[in-house]
């Protein structure tokens, strides 16, 4: 089975590297706030102190953060997980940011010989919990199909976007389409 690093455990990734661990994976967690490491620890997670701790020897990394920001630091800042990126491994990022950032960070992955995925979710923390989120995936199809039994771990479906940066463009898409229904829904309320 794959070792996994899995990075930022808020209202989404919490649950995501539970279910992970439940499946039987190994998997290594970090987050910015330590302590929300320890329900994960006691349910048989290892606990990393920074980003490229928690990448390295790892076979597939998954990133969940909040933003643009947080997703630069944790690659890109001390310590951080590009430090710790090799030949052969896959790094799936699931936060949703700007395609534009996307692409850099496929970039710089591939020019290490790792793979990426942009792979972002729909569903909330219900859907993280129940392993029924919805990925909408850019990047080489080899890639997903390679990392398929994670994301039938994680959820109940994989929509190939097309190349690194498709999965961002469609998942803002998605938000839009989401914003568009709810200022319609609280017009037409009474």
């Amino acid at each position: 089975m794959k070792k996994i690093g899995f990075i930022g455990l808020g209202t989404m990734g919490a649950p995501m590297a539970s279910n992970l661990l439940k499946a039987g994976y190994q998997v290594t967690v970090y987050n910015r706030t330590a302590s929300k490491c320890n329900p994960l620890v006691e349910e048989g997670a290892s606990q990393a102190n920074t980003p490229k701790e928690a990448a390295a020897g790892q076979d597939t990394v998954i990133t969940m953060v909040s933003n643009d920001d947080s997703i630069r630091s944790v690659f890109y800042g001390t310590d951080g997980l590009q430090e710790s990126l090799q030949s052969g491994m896959t790094v799936i990022d699931c936060s949703t940011i700007s395609p534009d950032l996307v692409k850099e960070l496929a970039i710089s992955i591939q020019a290490v010989g790792a793979k990426f995925l942009d792979a972002p979710v729909t569903g909330s923390k219900p859907a993280a919990v129940d392993g029924t989120l919805v990925f909408m995936v850019g990047g080489e199809a080899a890639v997903i199909k390679a990392q398929s039994d994670l994301f039938e771990t994680l959820g109940k479906k994989v929509l190939p976007m097309g190349p690194n940066g498709s999965g961002a463009v469609a998942k803002l898409a998605h938000n839009t389409v989401v914003g568009i229904n709810n200022i319609a829904l609280a017009e037409a309320s009474p």
